[in-house]
């Protein structure tokens, strides 16, 4: 039997650490529930007070938000990056087709999105 134990493995094998902390967060699975859902109103509130300031942005179900930034405030989304990152601040942008006129923004504390809105009424 031993030698069958490393000549077959399922294809996604996991380390033993990997199934001790899957093993935990199944058995924390409430206290997770409540993390999602705090993220899930943090993001709804930046995509409202970002609607708010005309920088709109689709429906999302993840822990972030692809924001389109309009040429016509004067201010491309490749110049907002680098306004928020000599503030500190740190988003996604990316220099492609179809992206170039967006900034990917993750969901932090209500405090780091507070920053994040102070930052862009700033700088757009």
């Amino acid at each position: 039997m031993a030698p069958m134990l490393t000549k077959t493995k399922d294809s996604y094998n996991v380390d033993a650490v990997a199934q001790a902390l899957a093993t935990a967060s199944l058995r924390h699975r409430d206290a997770a529930a409540e993390t999602w859902a705090a993220v899930r109103a943090e993001r709804d509130r930046v995509r409202a007070a970002l609607a708010a300031r005309g920088l709109g942005s689709p429906p999302s179900e993840t822990n972030f938000l692809l924001v389109e930034i309009p040429a016509a405030r004067g201010h491309g989304a490749a110049s907002v990056y680098r306004a928020l990152a000599e503030s500190g601040i740190y988003v996604r942008w990316f220099d492609q087709d179809r992206l170039r006129d967006k900034l990917r923004i993750s969901i932090g504390t209500p405090a780091e999105n507070d920053a994040l809105l102070a930052a862009l009424d700033a700088v757009t």
